[in-house]
């Protein structure tokens, strides 16, 4: 009986232990918590985290194993551990609305593989962690994770391991959010990276292309290998590009390829500097630090990887004289030859040399910032196309200003024989011109003058002999001569007109008329020839459109183009004309008749030609072509536009426009 009482002291002691342990360890966790609405972007985990040396995940139990903690980019080096072995990282998270959602983690890049696991499920390995060097494989490849948590509480673990490269730990900060802003930050820096690395290739090639073309041009040889070896550069380290393309490369060549290049990079830079500023003295210390590189460079390839951190501090020291040599170069540039070139190449190297001593801090974990000295290549390089594309211009201009001399000698010469010349070719086209006219009114004088003058003095002379019975057939007579001298002084009126605007050309003077008005006034001038061939004059043009023209042009105009009419219809043959407005910018005028047309070969001399053609009416009226050029020039002058549409033995439609006047 006295039993009980102990076991239940017992008992309750017991609860009062395992409540008292539990809520000790539920205190002890510490969690980072997220807002709600910070999920919609990139949140860096660069909190505290529990840190377990020389265990995994699968060892991890919160009760018994007592965590240091560490910021995630922090080397565990500088919690007293060595360079070689395994870790655990854990954060709990608290994320206000995570439960059921698609979240992402950003995994940066590990020294020097890792597995990663959320609320224990393991969702990502990178390289094989191991506890020793022989279960161990290194790898390289920064990604993505996406999750979806149960809850809004999350325990996000990495297990870390590292028995062949120079660092340890997590490089870069953990970042956490919702995937759509954790893809956008991820892709962003990869195509930034292909940005750059693209435009340093692209720079390789034409610096490259630039050396071959002149191969003693070292300036150019040394530029475009910096460009080659920075964009390796930035390939195998920002988000490393040759991991996300997928190629074949081993951890081991990846690696090889970064510190090759971060000895290649500053090698090439002093050579380049040297031969651009035309440096002379100093060899000696030029050929040092080739020699020293080479022998970096031999040893990278030569040895295992596991061996490259014994040439870190060597590298380092290398890298840093090569700084300092740099600046001492620029510096003695800008006295000895001060200038514009001296200072803008001292300035980009004042750049490459801030970021080169900023990665040397970076890398041995004195300052929190990011390698720079890609970028500041980037930089120099375009500087140095600048300045090159200065170089150019100026040669080019030196040597313009050169042949320029020389050219202005040579028109001053030429100017005099253009002159002369010039002055006998117009000399020579004005007789020309002047022979042509003379020829073209002889020819039209001859042959469209001497029937109707021929015809009229036949008349007079009969005339005189007849009789008073013949008095109706002499007005018959007169009558039917009458179109004829009609044309003939249309004829003469155009001739004129052409060659005074051969020799002298007409001045518009535009006014505002109204076409029907015009159109009353020309068209009774035709109504007894119209008549005599039995042909219908119909003016359809009667609406008050009021045009720009000078008057004079006007009426030549529609006398030619109507006279054309008549003198190529048939009788019982009708001729129209309408008048419409176009586009509220032109009036346009058509005459058209029913008549035996014009072939196309006579309308493209009209329009086009220069050679004058003669024709006949139906009544054996001749015409020269040259009524309907003078039209198509005035109305040209005008501001208009001609256009003759026929077929031949159908009849003929000749259109013009001319500009309107609103009213």
């Amino acid at each position: 009986m006295r039993i009980a009482p102990k076991l239940q002291v017992l008992f309750l002691y017991l609860c009062f232990t395992i409540v008292f342990v539990n809520a000790k360890s539920t205190e002890s966790i510490k969690y980072y918590k997220i807002n709600k609405n910070s999920l919609n972007k990139t949140i860096q985990l660069n909190t505290e985290w529990e840190f377990y040396w020389n265990k995994l995940y699968s060892d991890y139990i919160s009760d018994t194993i007592k965590p240091e903690f560490t910021t995630i980019s922090e080397p565990w080096k500088k919690l007293g551990y060595s360079s070689d072995g395994y870790g655990l990282y854990v954060l709990h998270v608290i994320a206000e609305g995570a439960a059921n959602q698609s979240m992402a983690v950003s995994i940066p890049t590990m020294v020097s593989s890792s597995n990663f696991w959320v609320n224990g499920v393991e969702l990502a390995s990178i390289g094989i962690v191991g506890r020793d060097k022989n279960t161990y494989a290194p790898e390289f490849h920064p990604k993505v994770v996406s999750f979806t948590p149960a809850t809004d509480t999350i325990e996000l673990a990495l297990e870390v391991a590292n028995f062949k490269y120079l660092g340890e730990g997590i490089n870069n900060q953990i970042s956490i959010g919702y995937p759509t802003p954790i893809n956008f930050e991820f892709n962003n820096k990869l195509y930034y990276a292909s940005f750059l690395a693209g435009v340093m290739f692209i720079m390789f090639i034409f610096f490259g292309g630039y050396f071959l073309s002149n191969t003693l041009d070292k300036t150019s040889l040394y530029l475009a290998l910096l460009c080659l070896v920075s964009a390796l550069r930035i390939v195998s380290i920002e988000g490393i590009l040759l991991r996300q393309i997928d190629l074949p490369i081993s951890w081991s060549a990846l690696i090889n390829i970064r510190l090759i290049t971060l000895v290649l990079m500053p090698t090439f830079g002093i050579l380049h500097l040297y031969k651009l500023l035309g440096e002379t003295k100093f060899k000696y210390i030029q050929k040092l630090f080739v020699i020293i590189g080479t022998i970096m460079v031999l040893y990278i390839l030569i040895f295992n990887n596991s061996y490259d951190m014994y040439i870190i501090t060597p590298f380092r020291i290398y890298v840093s004289f090569l700084l300092l040599y740099a600046i001492f170069i620029s510096i003695r540039a800008v006295i000895i030859r001060p200038g514009f070139y001296s200072y803008i190449v001292a300035l980009a190297f004042f750049m490459v040399f801030v970021a080169g001593f900023n990665d040397i801090l970076y890398s041995l974990g004195y300052i929190n910032t990011a390698f720079l000295v890609q970028y500041s290549i980037l930089f120099f390089v375009f500087i140095q196309v600048a300045l090159m594309s200065r170089q150019i211009s100026e040669a080019y201009k030196r040597v313009e200003n050169i042949s320029a001399t020389l050219v202005e000698k040579n028109r001053e010469q030429e100017k005099i024989n253009e002159v002369r010349t010039n002055e006998l070719m117009v000399q020579t086209a004005n007789l020309k011109q002047s022979s042509d006219i003379k020829d073209k009114i002889l020819n039209i004088l001859a042959h469209d003058l001497r029937s109707p003058i021929s015809s009229l003095s036949s008349l007079i002379t009969y005339t005189e002999f007849a009789e008073k019975d013949d008095l109706d057939k002499v007005k018959s007579l007169f009558n039917s001569l009458k179109p004829h001298l009609d044309n003939l002084n249309l004829t003469i009126e155009n001739l004129f007109v052409w060659a005074k605007s051969q020799t002298n050309p007409d001045q518009v003077q535009a006014t505002d008329l109204l076409l029907n008005v015009v159109l009353m006034k020309v068209l009774p001038l035709y109504e007894l020839v119209a008549k005599q061939k039995h042909i219908a004059i119909i003016n359809k043009a009667t609406s008050p459109f009021m045009v720009r023209v000078d008057p004079n042009h006007l009426e030549l105009i529609i006398r030619n183009i109507v006279s054309n009419a008549i003198k190529f219809s048939r009788d019982g043959d009708k001729i129209e004309i309408r008048s419409k407005v176009v586009n509220d910018e032109f009036v346009k005028v058509s005459i058209v008749d029913t008549g035996i047309g014009i072939s196309e070969e006579n309308i493209n001399i009209i329009l086009n030609g220069k050679n004058n053609f003669t024709t006949f009416g139906t009544k054996n009226e001749k015409g020269t072509g040259l009524g309907l050029k003078l039209c198509k020039e005035y109305i040209e002058l005008n501001g208009g536009k001609l256009e003759i549409k026929s077929i031949e033995g159908k009849g003929t439609s000749v259109c013009f426009c001319l500009p309107a006047v609103k009213l």
